[in-house]
């Protein structure tokens, strides 16, 4: 019995030990409020939320007369909500090999029965979240249709992380296959560098500027909504969450994707902390899909809010009516998201699933904050033994407005 359930431990160590050196865009998230996901949930549980502070914004009092401000605070939630796993059907000799001196037998078990596994899971998960975390970046540079060949987009993207103040340290880019290609000679001299922790992983391609640059096939791909029209601002003045808006192609049609990205005519982005306008347009992020009215009237949920004063002020000035409004891309045309960000861009937490109470063999493993359960039992009905492996885990965006996507072909 002793060196079954050794066993399971050890298969559970190196399914881990797979699955996170297989993570990339995950592993270079934010995990400090993984501490809160320290008890053990049980199966068929929504997991705990946690609710994050973020630091005040101010403003600065300017003579002798005292100004007092309220004390606000914005926040986030992280919630452990999604299960993803594998499961498989094992081979009863195979087991028993490994079951008799596991030690010496855990490489070639893990080559048949692990590793595609592991690297298929990892992958599937990585890539939804990248899907998940990009729709809530706003921040846009490089040319649409075109894949980064020069150093300017990952320039421009520094820049638009310096302009909403983000840390120095800490920066990423993750750029897919065809970007690695096309921007080699950006990227040279990138192997001479000293050889460095991250630079044992696959996908490490040294460091650019504020940047370390990895590659991912998991780079996930924008489809801009239809479309159609001469979208303007309806009626000036506007403030919130939310723009109304006319000028589309006058048909009850889908306009605006989630993920779409415009910018409006006269409304500049500010400095947070000093209310300083930039020279750039705010780019303002569709964070709901929609649709036109048949007379070409449509209402489309934003991020940021246009907030023209105070503490959280985030433009110049609200939109004049008629304002012309141009939406980032072609309409109905996919474009390839590379990713530059701050680590505290996004958020993940994995929470330690508990042992079941009942009769099967069960070791949960946590690494690098990451954390894996693996079960083993017997099918009576069928006489055979089967395992599963489950990760539960949770992810949202907590500053990001220290994340700047890339547009490639």
């Amino acid at each position: 019995m002793a060196n079954t359930f050794n066993a399971v431990d050890l298969i559970a160590s190196e399914s881990l030990r797979i699955f996170s050196n297989e993570l990339y865009f995950l592993k270079n998230m934010n995990t400090d409020y993984q501490s809160k996901f320290q008890m053990e949930v049980e199966d068929h549980r929504t997991g705990p939320t946690v609710r994050i502070q973020k630091p005040a914004r101010r403003t600065v009092r300017q003579g002798w007369t005292r100004s007092p401000q309220d004390f606000t605070e914005e926040s986030t939630s992280l919630t452990i909500d999604t299960v993803r796993g594998d499961d498989m059907n094992i081979p009863e000799a195979e087991l028993a090999l490994l079951v008799q001196d596991p030690e010496s037998n855990m490489a070639g078990f893990s080559k048949r029965f692990l590793q595609t596994r592991m690297t298929t899971l990892a992958n599937s998960i990585d890539a939804e979240q990248f899907a998940k975390m990009y729709v809530l970046v706003g921040n846009a540079v490089g040319t649409p249709g075109q894949t980064p060949n020069t150093w300017g987009p990952y320039g421009d993207a520094m820049q638009k992380l310096d302009e909403n103040l983000c840390p120095a340290a800490d920066r990423m880019v993750i750029i897919n296959p065809a970007a690695r290609n096309k921007t080699a000679d950006a990227f040279k001299g990138l192997a001479l560098q000293q050889l460095s922790e991250k630079a044992l992983s696959r996908a490490y391609l040294g460091s650019i500027a504020d940047f370390d640059v990895f590659m991912s096939q998991n780079v996930p791909n924008h489809t801009v909504g239809p479309l159609g029209g001469t979208p303007l601002v309806n009626t000036g003045s506007q403030v919130g969450s939310s723009l109304v808006t006319d000028g589309w192609t006058a048909a009850a049609a889908s306009r605006l994707k989630k993920g779409d990205i415009f910018t409006i005519a006269g409304v500049y982005q500010v400095n947070y902390q000093t209310k300083a306008q930039y020279s750039s347009l705010q780019q303002f992020l569709v964070t709901a899909d929609v649709s036109s009215d048949g007379s070409g009237n449509l209402t489309a949920a934003i991020f940021p809010s246009i907030i023209t004063s105070g503490a959280t002020q985030t433009v110049n000035a609200s939109p004049a009516d008629n304002a012309a409004i141009t939406v980032v891309g072609t309409a109905a045309t996919l474009y390839a998201q590379n990713l530059a960000y701050h680590k505290d861009a996004f958020t993940v937490a994995f929470a330690k699933l508990s042992s079941p109470k009942v009769s099967v063999e069960s070791s949960t493993k946590t690494f690098e904050n990451i954390s894996m359960r693996y079960m083993r039992g017997y099918d009576i009905a069928n006489a055979q033994l089967v395992d599963r492996i489950d990760v539960f885990l949770g992810s949202n965006a907590l500053y990001r407005e220290w994340a700047c996507r890339i547009f490639g072909a």
